[in-house]
């Protein structure tokens, strides 16, 4: 009586997976991670803009800048440089990465 069978030694002999695939495998799955989750998160609105919101709809630009604390003074006289009609709206304190 003969016997078939198939048999699979795992990961298969022919198989050579380098670490470098396994680095770009990881990186890819990172990158996409971080696309759809950026994606995902411009689907909210940003709550900074409220206060601004009657502005930009009379068309206004608006105009965010991140700076340290210390070179809050600079950017402002730059940017009167550029455009000098610019309003300074204020500072808002740092927040924490992760509440």
């Amino acid at each position: 009586m003969r016997k078939d069978g198939v048999f699979m030694i795992f990961p298969p002999e022919t198989l050579n997976v380098g670490v470098g695939l396994v680095i770009l495998i990881t990186l890819a799955g990172a990158g996409t991670s971080a696309l759809l989750t950026a994606i995902a998160g411009s689907a909210f609105p940003n709550s900074r803009l409220r206060e601004f919101q009657p502005a930009i709809e009379q068309g206004q630009i608006l105009v965010m800048t991140d700076a340290p604390k210390e070179q809050i003074a600079d950017t402002e006289a730059l940017v009167k440089t550029i455009a000098p009609e610019i309003k300074a709206g204020g500072t808002e304190p740092p927040t924490k990465l992760i509440p």
